[in-house]
């Protein structure tokens, strides 16, 4: 299935549109680098940023991998099971001590960069504001939370989150 924004008569595919995003984002700032000198200089990565959180908490991260040993993968072949990478993202205290996340692991960067005919190495995923394992913020009320499935499914209502 193809994704595609639709502008007036102009129609463009995710692809197209991920190349746009990123033409603005990494090629014009390297792009009128390169015209500040006639001389070849070695270019480091692009350091990508994304905008400050606006909410009043720092942020707390957990990667989890999940498998679900009952359900057997029928693409990955026997001996495999269902597998869900999951994020949680949640209200913390005492970041410090606890190191930012990227956005995206380099590879997958990587990968995507060069699915959209980029430059393997042109970008470098920004940090984001979550701190990997930070301690959870604990209140008496829990927090306004909400999980998300595939789009086969709908979105669970906001519920507390209570930890």
């Amino acid at each position: 299935m193809a994704i595609t924004a639709s502008m007036g008569r102009h129609h463009m595919t995710r692809r197209q549109i991920a190349k746009a995003l990123l033409a603005v984002g990494v090629a014009l700032p390297l792009g009128a680098a390169s015209h500040a000198s006639a001389a070849p200089v070695a270019r480091s990565p692009e350091q990508l940023k994304l905008p400050a959180p606006t909410g009043p908490y720092p942020v707390g991260t957990v990667s989890l991998h999940l498998v679900d040993a009952s359900r057997p993968d029928p693409v990955a072949g026997p001996g495999h099971h269902h597998e869900l990478m999951a994020g949680i993202w949640y209200p913390a205290r005492d970041v410090e001590p606890y190191p930012p996340v990227r956005w995206m692991p380099a590879g997958a960067l990587r990968a995507f960069l060069t699915s959209v005919e980029f430059e393997a190495d042109v970008a470098v995923a920004p940090l984001t504001a979550g701190h990997e394992g930070a301690p959870v913020r604990r209140t008496a009320d829990g927090y306004p939370s909400s999980c998300s499935r595939t789009a086969r499914a709908p979105t669970v209502p906001a519920t507390p989150l209570t930890a």
